[in-house]
């Protein structure tokens, strides 16, 4: 699989959602002394690139710093981390790579060929999308073939040396347009019950719900419901889920664009950010948002990158456009 570099610009929302109170944590006296003297790390930054996955050291100071040894040599493209280990996704077989204590991508440990498993029959990981729960523990992969009919989310269980256990799969909805998959990766909530992906038809706003079983492996929503936002009956569009995020309250914010009734392309494109309620007893959500309350921005193309503070109050948008 390859990914060509984009050009990317963001834009941020800011308290979209209706929250309770957000905290951060202050650093003591002590510790803020320490930091104005000396940035340490505080996090890590995986970037994939032909050659390999870059890995940067991100200080208490913002900058950004590689580390020895990039890029690491991976098999497959990087799909997602769990801070223990990275997860790489090739056409068939899934991969774990251990993270070492300055950051950087060690051996390989494991690796697991989807095709062995339910929900192969809808096609391989050539355009596949990964998703872990909160814990880092579970690992669900899309698999499916551009064009086809049939879409399948298989769940793994990912243990503490590293190796993978298969535990189920669910097929995807297939719709009148013969598009049976997600158009985006799920989010889960907070609670890591409820799993959520953008899925419309040529007609009507929708999405690909899921609940998760006690096991750990996805299932479909059978009680969903969904209140969408209300738009003017008379237009010729209806708002469309692209991406969503979840927050740390049980909201929802889902970035939408117009697109013309019968598939017949988007509107004028003007993003816009929708706010959901989870339902924690059934995961159905509602919006109470009309089409003249959504914030909106303009945008010189479909949304690529989606991401959203802890709180809820802060959603930052990607706009990738191939040079």
């Amino acid at each position: 699989m390859t990914y060509p570099c984009r050009t990317v610009s963001l834009i941020a929302f800011v308290a979209l959602l209706s929250t309770g109170s957000a905290f951060t944590q202050a650093p003591s006296t002590e510790e803020t002394s320490k930091l104005a003297t000396a940035p340490t790390t505080v996090a890590y930054v995986y970037v994939q690139t032909n050659k390999g996955v870059n890995v940067y050291d991100a200080t208490t100071a913002g900058k950004l710093a590689l580390v020895k040894g990039s890029p690491f040599a991976t098999v497959g493209q990087m799909g997602s981390i769990n801070g223990k280990y990275l997860i790489s996704v090739g056409t068939a077989f899934l991969r774990s790579y251990v993270i070492e204590s300055n950051g950087a991508v060690g051996k390989q440990v494991s690796e697991i060929n989807s095709q062995d498993y339910d929900g192969a029959e809808c096609g391989n990981n050539t355009d596949a999308g990964t998703i872990l729960d909160h814990t880092g523990k579970y690992l669900y992969v899309e698999l499916d073939e551009d064009g086809g009919n049939c879409a399948a989310w298989q769940s793994y269980q990912i243990a503490s040396n590293g190796e993978f256990t298969f535990i189920g799969d669910v097929l995807g909805t297939s719709y009148g347009d013969g598009n049976a998959d997600p158009t985006n990766i799920p989010t889960f909530d907070s609670s890591d019950r409820y799993a959520y992906a953008p899925a419309w038809e040529e007609s009507q706003p929708g999405f690909a719900p899921f609940v998760r079983s006690n096991s750990g492996d996805l299932m479909n929503n059978t009680v969903f419901r969904e209140t969408d936002p209300t738009t003017d009956p008379n237009l010729d569009y209806f708002l469309a889920p692209i991406m969503a995020r979840a927050d740390s309250h049980e909201h929802l914010a889902v970035a939408m664009i117009p697109w013309l009734y019968g598939g017949n392309g988007s509107a004028p494109v003007n993003l816009k950010m929708a706010s959901y309620t989870i339902d924690p007893a059934t995961g159905s959500i509602a919006s109470t948002n009309t089409e003249d309350n959504i914030p909106f921005a303009a945008m010189g193309g479909a949304p690529s990158a989606m991401s959203i503070s802890y709180g809820g109050n802060f959603v930052a948008i990607g706009s990738g456009l191939r040079p």
